[in-house]
């Protein structure tokens, strides 16, 4: 007997290209920022990290091209941009 394996590819189509930040302050009702991911393996401008972004790992990438800070793991970053599968991130301390 013979097994059968479906495997889906993730579709980049269906995230929008043009994401931007976005301002959610707690007297609109909401206190979390849905653009908000988590680092899981360091970001910096030479070696593409990994984010956590809505239960899904991501490759990441740091938004800010003159930053030669190392994003570390655990960090809470805002995706502000996606090329591709790719997404590019500010830490939260830079993105309010």
């Amino acid at each position: 007997m013979h097994g059968v394996c479906f495997m889906l590819p993730i579709r980049p189509d269906r995230l929008s290209p043009n994401l931007q930040p976005t301002d959610l302050s707690p007297e609109q009702g909401m206190s979390t920022n849905p653009n908000k991911a988590t680092v899981e393996k360091v970001i910096t401008q030479e070696h593409p990290g990994r984010v956590q972004y809505h239960g899904a790992y991501w490759p990441a990438k740091p938004y800010q091209i003159d930053s030669e800070a190392a994003i570390l793991p655990g960090e809470a970053v805002s995706v502000v941009a996606i090329q591709g599968i790719t997404l590019f991130v500010v830490p939260v301390s830079s993105s309010q």
